[in-house]
């Protein structure tokens, strides 16, 4: 019988052990659990937060851009925009957040949607090679020591991703690429102007040099335009100006940037007497005023970190919000709201 109890007694002891090491491993899990959703709750909280705020920079950038239709590009004008009140609405908040805005002229850049011209007939409409924009594009990637067999890759798999059809050219690919076993995507082409930069990203070109050379490389959705806003032009914009004119030099180019007067050039006039000396034949492709701003707003908050981009189209003087890109970066994944 004492064997029997104690026998039992070690049982309802070993049960009574395990029953706390189930309830405290139990207890820690739920205790992790809640402190991540709380976590999560948080950071959604800041995230939210700073939307809030971004969108009321935004509104602010609007308002100058808007009422100060002859102003050039000035970075040290619109950095002053984005003031202690900004920072200290957040910080008044959350004391370890911190926002850092940046605002560049977004039309001094080759537009990718510009190697077509759109035509309409009826309710159709058609994307015709523009062989003068793509010679720009051509251009700047042979500047960039790229292969020229793969810059035709490149240029010709941009088209097929436009263009209506289902015919590939001659180093262009169509929807049998894209959709077919080898395909990782599995999708069609746009058979539209580019949206965003990231979608260059789904071209099989692209994997073939570094994206890093495609700086000076942009998108403006809905506009086949290619401008250049001769005013906002730097020295390290060198590499477009020769792009533009392919019989400048490096230094020629930057002596050229070095011309642009301080005090603006004002109109088509102007330009042509200012620049005299050199052969410009495409002087309409220059333009006097941005076109297109890009605001990038980051918040940090300890290890997190959120960003929007922004870009407003300005070409008509008409300013507005086009798209914007949350959490944007070439290899990251991003999410875009029509405006």
């Amino acid at each position: 019988m004492v064997m029997l109890r104690n026998r039992q007694r070690g049982v309802v002891l070993i049960t009574t052990l395990m029953l706390v090491i189930f309830m405290s491993s139990l207890f820690v899990l739920m205790s992790k659990d809640t402190l991540v959703n709380q976590k999560r709750i948080f950071y959604r909280t800041i995230e939210n937060q700073s939307i809030d705020t971004i969108l009321g920079l935004e509104s602010t950038y609007l308002y100058y851009i808007k009422n100060n239709s002859d102003m050039s590009f000035n970075q040290t004008f619109f950095n002053n925009l984005s003031n202690s009140r900004i920072n200290k609405y957040l910080i008044d908040m959350f004391p370890d957040a911190s926002i850092d805005i940046s605002l560049k002229d977004n039309t001094n850049c080759l537009n990718i949607n510009s190697v077509v011209s759109i035509s309409r007939n009826d309710e159709e409409i058609e994307y015709i090679k523009n062989d003068t924009n793509v010679s720009y594009i051509y251009n700047y990637l042979n500047l960039n020591n790229i292969d020229p067999i793969i810059i035709s890759e490149f240029l010709d798999q941009v088209l097929d991703w436009i263009d209506t059809d289902d015919e590939p050219r001659s180093y262009g690919i169509e929807d049998y690429f894209y959709t077919g076993p080898l395909s990782i995507n599995k999708q069609y082409t746009g058979k539209r102007l580019f949206f965003n930069k990231n979608e260059l990203l789904t071209l099989p070109a692209l994997s073939q040099f570094d994206i890093n050379k495609l700086n000076h490389i942009c998108v403006h959705p809905y506009s086949t335009k290619q401008l250049i806003n001769i005013n906002s032009l730097v020295l390290d914009d060198y590499i477009l100006v020769q792009s533009l004119y392919p019989d400048f030099s490096a230094d020629e180019a930057k002596l050229f940037i070095k011309e642009i007067p301080l005090s603006r050039v004002r109109n088509k006039s102007e330009l042509s007497r200012i620049f005299n000396d050199y052969s410009l034949d495409n002087i309409d492709l220059f333009i006097y005023k941005a076109g297109f701003f890009q605001i990038k707003t980051k918040v940090r908050y300890r290890d997190l970190d959120f960003s929007v981009t922004s870009f407003i189209n300005d070409l008509n003087s008409n300013s507005k919000i086009s798209h914007r890109h949350y959490n944007n970066d070439w290899n990251e994944i991003i999410c875009c709201t029509f405006c």
